[in-house]
């Protein structure tokens, strides 16, 4: 210890401080310093650093289209239904609940008595001519524009309020509610018009501006309504449901312009009757807002003389004839509208019933707890002479009892799909018509649970990248013998493709390794099935590609089948979205799931007994009833669906709470560990829970850290890491660390819980998302 000021001296314990320096205040006061310098730095990064902002679901909200088992309960939870019925009521209104690919029958509006009606019924054979009279032309018309404006008014959220979202303006889509309430204060405009012909409005050209492509809080909400009259004048009616028609559009280019706005079920007009055409967009940010055109009183156009413009300021509440004007500049608003621009094309057509033709109305499959019975009652014209309804159900898609409305039916299999359809035929040139249907399932005692929330999209949602979705909590609580577990699920349709063709076409494929020329090549279908038969690599390198070989019959008349089952890339939510078959020489047709082809959702093989025999449907993979298999053309298959980002998540994943800072399950960071086994030495291959963006962060070997493209690679699209040979060795332990590939505008959250016993429960939580800005 050498001599040292007793001022400078802490502590005769110490007798150096790295390097053999003294133990000082000096040296201690140093030290204190830089602990506050970082500690402003590391302060001040905080304050610089984006925020991540939580989107509280108090209580969870549900899709009810996609759930079943549930009920609300008490303390803002959503448990296990108690309930012995399901009430499932059609009038046509939300076609939600039509399975549009599978129904053959038309469903229109029209006014009855001063009514909207909207009802399904059987098809006409049309001869139609487009009647293009009904228009607003612009003063100026060019030989290529004759819809040019002096103005634009825009469409959005009110920019005169402060821009935020309440959460029951997410919830449902029913009369007054969702994005239908008259609470939002959203600016709309609606024209009033007479139509010069009667007929079906098949669409409507506008001339439109949207400098922000599909980044809109809204899409464009383009409604035709019946109009009231109040001192004179034609007003549009204040209610959503009055509605003969209601078209959602988005642009994928940058500036419409003058474009055409086609209705899909479109709504009948009489001549020289009052109608308004309504153009909404309530959640838009006024920054992103859609913007109509037309012209203002200062122009001076020739007004149109059969409709008015219209403003709304409450989201279609009220109306206000012409709108006011706004200190904005000039062709942006500044003067009041007269009128906007359009354009009707109406279909005018001379028609007649489809006679002694089946056509069907499906609804769409109804998922519950294990049915026991089926009861339904309907407002139809089946009484008319000439005009047969029929009402048919099954539970497995494939068989079909009929029934009379009105009455019940007890099925022998409790199954968990039930399906419903209505067969309909008229031999008069009066159609058949469904008005409304009512089904009334019973069912078991609640033994599953799946409850799936709708899609949030923040306002940012087309700025989201790979690691902005910042954490997701989602807390669940199981009682003893109920299991329960989470998935998260895009909103993004996934997009697969897949080519059938028969033994002929072998022939394109002769470039393919695995496939030999002489073998194909001039031989005859029967030897080509022999061959294929007896070298099972040929389809396995037809299955890269995308490519599997139809069914043969033989002289014998037995069938050859070539493939079992298709999988697809990622794992599939429930349900199938679209599944299409373009044949080569053929209309294209849809194929439906349930009624052509299972899915196997579950994470294992399934086992499906028909016909008296087993088939096996591998995870996460379609499988075709032989009937449809052996009926399947040479074409192009084309299957969408929504795929689950992650699934399997448990309650100490998605909803454990630790502390303020640390709950829930993080986005931006993910981090799974292996212990190698004799698979991981056989295949190299190790499987990812989430897509990983490229490059992974980080792949350790017991202690040594790995590099990419040297020592292992990254197959980004299966989810695989994949090492290099003759690293591994049993129980070595691998850590992966990445951040998962979530570039999803849209996130849902879905739970699916089991029970032994009726009498526990699972308590689904409220909820939150978070994102960063």
């Amino acid at each position: 210890m050498g001599n040292c000021p007793n001022d400078k001296f802490i502590h005769q314990s110490f007798e150096s401080f790295g390097e053999q320096r003294y133990v000082t205040a000096e040296i201690l006061s140093n030290f204190c310093r830089n602990d506050e310098y970082l500690y402003k730095m590391v302060e001040k990064l905080g304050y610089l650093t984006p925020p991540a902002i939580r989107k509280r679901f108090n209580p969870c909200l549900v899709d009810d289209a996609n759930s079943f088992g549930y009920q609300k309960g008490t303390s803002e939870n959503v448990v296990f239904s108690n309930r012995n019925v399901s009430n499932t009521y059609v009038d046509f209104s939300n076609l939600a609940l039509i399975d549009s690919f599978m129904t053959t029958a038309n469903i229109h509006s029209r006014l009855d008595d001063g009514q909207t009606v909207i009802s399904a019924e059987t098809p006409k054979q049309t001869f139609y001519t487009i009647d293009r009279t009904t228009k607003d032309k612009s003063p100026w018309p060019s030989a290529s524009m004759d819809l040019s404006v002096n103005e634009y008014w825009y469409i959005g959220f009110d920019k005169n309020k402060s821009y935020h979202i309440q959460p029951n303006w997410l919830e449902g889509e029913e009369e007054g509610r969702g994005i239908y309430n008259t609470e939002i204060p959203a600016v709309g405009r609606a024209q009033t018009f007479k139509p010069n012909v009667s007929g079906y409005l098949e669409g409507i050209t506008v001339n439109l501006k949207c400098d922000w492509k599909s980044n809109t809080g809204s899409p464009l909400l383009v409604q035709v309504r019946p109009t009231e009259m109040k001192n004179g004048v034609a007003y549009p009616v204040p209610y959503h449901y009055k509605n003969l028609a209601e078209q959602r559009v988005r642009f994928s280019n940058s500036t419409p312009n003058i474009c055409t706005i086609s209705f899909d079920h479109p709504p009948y007009l009489e001549k020289d009757k009052s109608y308004a055409i309504v153009f909404l967009s309530p959640l838009t940010h006024p920054n992103h807002a859609w913007w109509l055109g037309g012209w203002s009183k200062n122009c001076g156009a020739d007004p149109y003389t059969r409709g008015d413009a219209f403003l709304t300021e409450n989201n279609g509440g009220t109306w206000m004839r012409y709108g006011k004007g706004e200190n904005v500049p000039y062709h942006l608003g500044k003067f009041a509208p007269v009128d906007f621009a359009f354009e009707m094309q109406i279909r005018q057509s001379t028609e007649e019933y489809v006679k002694n033709t089946d056509h069907y109305v499906y609804l769409k499959p109804i998922r519950t707890s294990p049915a026991s019975g089926i009861q339904i009652n309907a407002q139809d014209n089946s009484a008319t002479d000439g005009v047969s309804i029929i009402y048919q159900v099954s539970n497995n898609g494939r068989d079909w009892f009929d029934l009379n409305a009105g009455n019940r039916l007890s099925f022998e299999n409790h199954e968990c799909m039930t399906f419903v359809r209505a067969k309909m035929k008229t031999t008069i040139n009066t159609p058949a018509i469904i008005n409304w249907i009512d089904v009334n399932i019973l069912y078991d005692a609640s033994s599953e649970m799946y409850v799936r929330t709708p899609y949030y999209y923040p306002k940012t949602a087309p700025m989201l990248g790979a690691n902005v979705w910042g954490r997701v909590y989602a807390p669940f609580e199981v009682e003893p013998t109920v299991s329960c577990s989470a998935e998260l699920i895009s909103e993004r349709e996934a997009i697969e493709h897949f080519t059938t063709i028969n033994l002929n076409d072998l022939v394109y494929y002769t470039h393919l390794e695995e496939i030999d020329e002489s073998a194909v090549v001039d031989k005859t279908m029967a030897k080509r099935c022999e061959y294929v038969e007896s070298h099972p690599e040929v389809l396995e390198a037809l299955k890269r590609e995308n490519v599997y070989i139809l069914p043969f019959v033989d002289s014998n008349e037995e069938v050859h089948y070539f493939f079992n089952s298709i999988e697809l890339t990622n794992k599939v939510a429930y349900p199938i979205l679209e599944c299409t078959m373009q044949p080569i020489s053929a209309e294209k047709r849809s194929i439906g799931e349930w009624y052509d082809f299972l899915f196997n959702y579950d994470n294992e093989k399934k086992i499906k007994e028909y016909d008296g025999q087993e088939h096996i449907i591998p995870a996460n993979s379609m499988w075709f009833y032989p009937d449809v298999q052996n009926n399947m053309l040479r074409g192009d298959w084309t299957v969408k669906y929504n795929p689950i980002i992650i699934d399997g998540l448990s309650n100490s994943e998605i909803g454990q709470h630790t502390s303020d800072e640390d709950e829930g399950l993080v986005l931006d960071y993910f981090k799974e560990s292996f212990v190698v086994d004799e698979n991981n030495i056989e295949t190299r291959t190790f499987n990812l829970r989430c897509s990983p963006a490229d490059p992974v962060r980080k792949v350790v070997l017991n202690e040594e850290e790995l590099h990419e493209d040297r020592d292992f690679v990254v197959d980004y699209t299966k989810q695989k890491i994949i090492i290099e040979p003759d690293v591994l060795k049993i129980d070595d332990r691998i850590s992966v660390v990445y951040t998962p590939n979530i570039e999803d505008t849209g996130i849902a959250i879905g739970y699916y819980a089991k029970r032994e016993n009726t009498r526990k429960q699972c308590f689904i939580k409220p909820n939150y998302l978070e994102y960063k800005v």
